[in-house]
């Protein structure tokens, strides 16, 4: 592999000027274009990569970005459901912009027992993005705790946890519930069923709460709401078992259903084909996150989304950002938008 100094040979010029052409310095120290075009290409040419521990030292910098994913979505990926689209597609992003990225996975035993990624203990990654949704939300936060005493940056993606001092990038979460209550009421649904998992996740509570408010301050009190929270994690399982439990214990019968993310809008529209129930003929489904899988669904799930597009280009944002120091909390609520698909009509007629 060639090196700086041999770089510098070939184009007639030092070393440190080699060093401040490649490290992008080359208009800042007034050094000449034709030169800087010059190193570059013979550093193309010859297939120059940079020593990044080296680098590191030298800079206190790698550009490295560093993803960490619970097993759990590791599995899903396998199944070919969960977070693959999104992750991978956050990868490629941030390596179509020059940003190198570092994938590892973590389970809830590594949480329980705060182990520390191999990335992050490398020293090797600027920045670390975390995807986990942990079991509990007080184990999330001591292992984000434990996580910033070494991390230069932590970016929690999405539901994590709520009250941790880091930076985050996730829907607005009530806005999103307020938005599903006002188009279902728009629709002229006014029975509902409300569905989510018995995980205690802030996010979902948010969610679930904005909507029952809403519908109450459209309807003066006078709709029809059941609230089922079923299952004990983030799976389309949960939804079924939620809805399951709906039909068997709500009177009247829902028109329209609101579930607390589109996992859970998937294991409900199984459940109600199931049943022989027609969606939307007899029940409205509508979901929140834009999960790949609600697009793709027997029939296609209507959801509050925050465009991926729009998440990956805040991420990578927060990435070029320098690492201010002290470290400040920021949270970034992307407004959702609704996509409207094939899971939601007006409630069927009665007579």
């Amino acid at each position: 592999m060639i090196t700086m100094k041999e770089i510098g040979v070939l184009a007639s010029v030092s070393q440190p000027t080699v060093s401040l052409i490649l490290n992008g310095r080359g208009e800042e120290f007034r050094i000449s274009e034709e030169t800087c075009q010059r190193v570059l290409r013979i550093a193309r040419e010859y297939g120059y990569a940079p020593n990044l521990l080296a680098q590191a030292m030298r800079t206190g910098n790698t550009g490295i970005v560093g993803i960490l994913i619970s097993r759990h979505s590791l599995q899903q990926i396998a199944e070919q459901h969960g977070l693959v689209q999104e992750i991978m597609q956050i990868q490629a992003a941030f390596l179509l912009h020059d940003q190198r990225v570092m994938l590892e996975a973590i389970s809830d035993e590594d949480c329980q027992r705060l182990q520390m990624p191999k990335i992050l203990t490398s020293r090797l990654t600027d920045t670390i993005i975390l995807c986990q949704n942990f079991q509990d939300e007080s184990m999330g936060e001591r292992y984000i705790q434990e996580l910033q005493k070494s991390a230069r940056r932590i970016i929690l993606l999405d539901d994590i946890a709520s009250s941790i001092d880091a930076t985050s990038v996730t829907v607005d979460d009530r806005k999103a519930g307020m938005d599903a209550a006002d188009y279902l009421w728009k629709l002229g649904h006014r029975s509902f069923g409300i569905i989510s998992c018995q995980e205690k996740r802030t996010a979902l509570e948010l969610r679930m709460d904005a909507f029952q408010e809403r519908i109450q301050s459209l309807s003066q009190g006078s709709a029809v709401m059941h609230r089922v929270n079923l299952g004990d994690r983030w799976s389309i399982h949960c939804g079924a078992q939620a809805t399951a439990e709906l039909l068997r214990t709500a009177s009247p019968s829902p028109t329209a259903i609101f579930a607390a993310n589109d996992f859970f809008a998937y294991g409900a529209e199984t459940e109600l084909l199931q049943r022989g129930i027609r969606i939307p003929q007899d029940v409205s489904l509508l979901g929140v996150g834009e999960w790949f899988g609600a697009c793709n669904a027997k029939i296609p799930i209507s959801t509050i989304s925050v465009e991926l597009p729009r998440k990956i280009q805040t991420l990578l944002k927060l990435c070029q950002e320098k690492v201010a120091k002290p470290r400040k909390k920021r949270e970034l609520k992307l407004m959702g938008k609704l996509q409207v698909r094939n899971t939601t009509a007006p409630p069927p007629h009665t007579d």
